[in-house]
C-alpha cells in the first residue's frame, strides 16, 4: 500500500507533474494521467489502514481535476 500511496494526494499530483514534465507531457495530459490511473489505486489497496488513507487522497486528487477544469475551460464564471 505505501508506494500506491506515494502516488496519489499532494505528493502524487506533484509527483506526476515532475515525470510529466521529464516525459515531454502536457499539462493536460498529466491531469488526464490521474483519471487514467491515480484514482483508480484506492480500489488496489490490500488494508483497511491504506483504503482509508487512500479515500482521502483520492479526494484531493478529484479536487485539483475540478479545480483544473474551473480554471482551464471557464467553469464557476459567473462574472
Amino acid at each position: 500500500d505505501a508506494d500506491r500511496l506515494d502516488a496519489l494526494g499532494a505528493v502524487g499530483v506533484g509527483r506526476a507533474f515532475a515525470f510529466g514534465g521529464a516525459r515531454g507531457r502536457g499539462l493536460g495530459d498529466t491531469v488526464d494521467h490521474f483519471e487514467e490511473k491515480l484514482v483508480r489505486l484506492e480500489g488496489m489497496m490490500k488494508t483497511e489502514t491504506g483504503r482509508a488513507l487512500a479515500r482521502v487522497r483520492t479526494e484531493r486528487i478529484r479536487a485539483v481535476q475540478a479545480w483544473w477544469r474551473e480554471e482551464t475551460e471557464g467553469e464557476g464564471l459567473d462574472v
